[in-house]
Parts: C-alpha cells; sequence; structure tokens
C-alpha cells in the first residue's frame, strides 16, 4: 500500500482549462466587440504579453497591449457594459466562477486525509496562481506541501489585485522551484521523495499528459496514474490558446524535442483512471 500521494494540479485535481478559455475567450472577445480591434493584432499583443511575464494569466496587464489606448483602458476597466460589470470585471469574475474541482476530488481527499496519507502538489503553474487556486477551492487543509516555480508574474511583486490572505498559505509548505521548470523532470520528483522521507516505492503520482507525467513518474519508477479526463482536446477552444500563449521558441522547441524523444514508444501508465476517486483503492 502506498503512503503519499504526489499529484500535478492543472487538468488533474481542477480544470484549468475550462477556467481559462471561458475567461479569456470572453475577454477578447469583448475588447474585439465594443472597441472594434483586429483580432489577430490583439491576440498578438496578449501573446507578447504572456511572454514576458512568463504565463498565460496575465491578461490583466493590459496598460502594456500595444493595439489599446488610453482610452481603450480606461473603458475596459471603468465602464460598465453588462449590468454593473466592466470588462475586467467580468473577466475577473469568471476565471472565479469556472475553476472547478473534477468530481469526487475533494471527497477522495478527504478519505486520503483521514488515513494520513501525505498530499503533495507539483506543478509547473506558478506559486501565485497555484495557492490562490487552492484557497479559492477550499484545499488549503489537504496539502502538506506545493512544488511549483517561483512567481515572476508581476514588476513590482508588492502590487496585487488581491488581498495577501487570498495568495498566501500559513498551514501549506511552499518550495519554489528554479524558473522555467518544466515537466517531465525525474530529478525534481525524486527530489521530492528525498525531501519528504519516502522512496518511490511509497509514491503514487497522478497527472493529465502522457508525454510529461506519465512518462516522468515511470522514469523515476513511481506508479504512475494517467488522469485522463484532464486530457486537451486539441480544437478551437485550444487554437487560442496557442495563439495568445506565455510559450516561447524555447518552450515550442522543448515540447517539440520531448514528442521526438518519444516517438514511437508507447508511454503506459500503472492505470488510467476517468474519476479521481479510482486512486482509492492504492491506498
Amino acid at each position: 500500500m502506498k503512503k503519499v500521494l504526489i499529484t500535478d494540479l492543472d487538468d488533474t485535481i481542477w480544470n484549468w482549462f475550462k477556467m481559462w478559455y471561458e475567461s479569456s475567450n470572453n475577454f477578447y472577445n469583448n475588447i474585439i466587440e465594443h472597441l472594434g480591434k483586429d483580432p489577430e493584432k490583439l491576440y498578438k499583443d496578449f501573446r507578447a504579453v504572456h511572454q514576458k511575464y512568463h504565463t498565460s494569466e496575465a491578461s490583466h496587464e493590459i496598460d502594456e497591449i500595444e493595439s489599446l489606448t488610453i482610452d481603450d483602458i480606461n473603458f475596459i476597466r471603468n465602464k460598465a457594459f453588462i449590468g454593473n460589470k466592466t470588462i475586467m470585471h467580468k473577466y475577473n469574475s469568471d476565471r472565479v466562477h469556472n475553476l472547478m474541482l473534477y468530481p469526487n476530488v475533494l471527497e477522495t481527499l478527504e478519505v486520503l486525509r483521514s488515513k494520513n496519507i501525505k498530499i503533495i502538489g507539483f506543478t509547473e503553474s506558478n506559486t501565485f496562481h497555484t495557492l490562490k487556486r487552492i484557497k479559492q477551492l477550499g484545499l488549503e487543509s489537504f496539502f502538506d506541501s506545493i512544488y511549483a516555480p517561483i512567481d515572476l508574474g508581476k514588476k513590482d511583486m508588492t502590487k496585487r489585485f488581491y488581498q495577501k490572505d487570498q495568495y498566501i498559505s500559513k498551514s501549506i509548505k511552499l518550495n519554489e522551484l528554479p524558473k522555467g521548470t518544466k515537466k517531465p523532470n525525474k530529478d525534481v520528483l525524486l527530489t521530492i521523495l528525498k525531501e519528504n522521507n519516502f522512496t518511490a516505492e511509497d509514491a503514487i503520482y497522478v497527472g493529465d499528459k502522457l508525454q510529461k507525467d506519465i512518462a516522468m513518474a515511470n522514469d523515476a519508477n513511481v506508479f504512475s496514474v494517467h488522469a485522463k479526463y484532464g486530457d486537451i482536446p486539441i480544437d478551437e477552444s485550444y487554437k487560442l490558446l496557442q495563439k495568445v500563449s506565455h510559450w516561447s521558441e524555447e518552450d515550442v522547441q522543448y515540447e517539440a524535442k520531448i514528442k521526438k524523444q518519444t516517438e514511437g514508444i508507447t508511454i503506459k501508465p500503472n492505470l488510467e483512471i476517468t474519476n479521481f476517486n479510482q486512486i482509492l483503492n492504492l491506498f
């Protein structure tokens, strides 16, 4: 029986892509419709800002969007257009309302906690967004520690749109990984085990990406669980993410390298799940 759950977060514990797409698509469409902006130019400008801050969630930095004038920015922030909501207000509320746990995640974490199973998060998302989501979703009491890349989101890290109690946690040990930390990274996974006094045999690792999560866990000889429900379809909604993504040319080359390394190799998880509660039998 296993003693520790190490889990990916975005699109494994919560549906990150749905939250991102529903809020971002509405945001860009409202700007295009109400301010008459060229979509492709707008997407290109947002991508430049996202690349600067190393996250596809820096859309609030509208002061740096080249195609937006001072009047445009004032409209987005201050002009109510849906009830009493501005375009920016709607964007932020859409992000909150569309962030949801996958079915049975909360109940599963409660059972694991009752069995004194250690729960550790390992994500590529930066620390600010990660902790804010954990607190928003009421998961703070379940995670012992989180491993995430250092937060590089804002020019002035003392200025935020949120109160500190919304993204600072006193109960979770935060382990900041170096800038640009990406999966698959067997060394980070093994370090997590070592720092928490576990062996590979003690752990299971759950993630939604075969080429990243599952390949990494297999390489580290950790029991791998593929959260198949988190796979993102390559459709029109995903194409929007590609247009505005923070992925740099280095990131694209890295992804291509990973795909080439695994080309012709069948990556098989030890277990494939369609619901998060299917991991319970492992404990």
